[in-house]
């Protein structure tokens, strides 16, 4: 299972990533990140039930703990230059994104009860006319909700919550066991209505408590872009860079477990947007824009910015370097503050994946019992991760994700045409 995981997963599949961004930015950035053509295309008002709730959903799924503790990861590895290429990957990926999101969204589907869902899986089935490899997709995104959507976000809290508060990692997964079995156990709604308290409150609590240690370091604000520039185009900042963000969430070793940012190309967060009221796929699709800004040119530059200002060593453990960093300015009752913060991003994120599983088990076929049955397990891998290796864990979340990538990216090729021909008549 190594040698297929390094294959489908290694350099191979974040260049593709990164040129199939660049491709699609080519023939959609005139439109998409034209701020005229999109305020004329929102004032007239197609759809104005455009459904942030999605946004928080799928921003809690996307966020995680990688924000904070991958950042640093990654960082360790790639040195400051690392910073710069996330940001190039994040302007190419954000076009991957929008273009899933249009799709998601324009093949969505009903179930019995007349509830919206849909995703990638959706538009392999119906618009490419392949439901066996949809099938396979949507058992994928099942597969993966267990380890990547749950078990190694758990495994980070968990850590962050023992250096703050001293919570053994057993009692810690046990507690977290409970909250999400009684959250995914409330359905979507109740997963959304979660989603979208948390998350802008956590990204507004994280900007303010970032910002404050920023700017005390203002006067190395100077020294350290000039650094992230300067060493960007060193092989090791160039590499690890773009790995980092392009293999995520499923980054391997420090990096693997890194950057957990924005999963764009993965076929993931469109199931939250599909899930949403709005009949307006490319309007949708600029919320997913949306996304990728505020998760990695806002929160994970913040974060960045933190450590590198702080001077802060690497240390062994990437919250501890977070801790570091953060209390460098703020003292050691930033502990709490931060393990609490990192805990609720998350449960934000288990949460989410959870829904993401119960919605490819609805595509699957599955009825009320056997959703059910999914929430508990689902909800008991948090439990179960106090004791599960995370070498394991990581290997099977690198392999499932890193699948559902390659399936994604050649249906985004083949459904491109649609893509553009949508963006199109939308913004004419």
């Amino acid at each position: 299972m190594t040698a297929v995981t390094e294959f489908v997963s290694g350099a191979f599949l974040p260049l593709v990533l990164f040129f199939t961004g660049i491709y699609f930015f080519i023939f959609l950035s005139r439109h998409i990140f034209s701020p005229l053509k999109v305020c004329r295309a929102l004032k007239k008002g197609r759809d104005r039930s455009l459904s942030f709730s999605s946004l928080w959903l799928a921003l809690g799924g996307t966020l995680g703990v990688g924000n904070i503790t991958g950042v640093c990861a990654a960082i360790s590895v790639g040195g400051a230059g690392t910073v710069f290429w996330i940001w190039v990957c994040a302007l190419f990926s954000s076009v991957i994104k929008y273009a899933e999101t249009v799709l998601a969204v324009h093949f969505r589907e009903t179930d019995g009860n007349g509830r919206r869902f849909g995703g990638a899986y959706s538009y392999i089935k119906n618009a490419l006319k392949s439901p066996r490899t949809a099938v396979f997709f949507a058992i994928l995104c099942v597969i993966t909700s267990f380890t990547m959507g749950n078990i190694t976000q758990v495994k980070s809290a968990s850590d962050a919550a023992y250096y703050a508060f001293g919570i053994p990692t057993p009692i810690f997964s046990f507690l977290f066991f409970v909250i999400v079995l009684i959250i995914c156990s409330g359905g979507g709604k109740l997963i959304t209505a979660f989603t979208g308290f948390t998350v802008p409150f956590l990204c507004v609590f994280y900007v303010v408590l970032s910002l404050i240690v920023i700017v005390a370091l203002r006067e190395n604000i100077p020294e350290v872009t000039a650094r992230i520039f300067r060493e960007a185009f060193t092989p090791r900042a160039g590499v690890s860079g773009i790995a980092a963000y392009l293999c995520s969430p499923a980054m391997r070793l420090g990096i693997t477990r890194g950057v957990m940012s924005n999963e764009a190309g993965c076929g993931t967060a469109p199931i939250a947007y599909a899930a949403g009221k709005s009949t307006d796929a490319c309007g949708t699709g600029l919320l997913g824009i949306a996304e990728v800004l505020c998760d990695t040119l806002l929160l994970c530059t913040l974060t960045a910015y933190a450590v590198l200002l702080s001077g802060t060593s690497m240390q062994d453990s990437s919250v501890l370097t977070a801790y570091s960093a953060f209390s460098s300015v703020l003292g050691k009752f930033v502990y709490p503050l931060l393990g609490a913060s990192i805990s609720l991003f998350a449960l934000a994120a288990v949460t989410a994946w959870g829904f993401y599983g119960r919605s490819a088990m609805t595509f699957l076929g599955m009825k009320q019992p056997a959703i059910a049955a999914y929430c508990f397990l689902f909800s008991l891998s948090s439990f179960l991760s106090a004791f599960i290796p995370e070498s394991l864990c990581w290997k099977l979340a690198d392999l499932s994700i890193s699948l559902m990538a390659v399936i994604n990216v050649i249906a985004l090729f083949l459904l491109f045409p649609t893509v553009k021909r949508l963006t199109k008549e939308y913004f004419i």
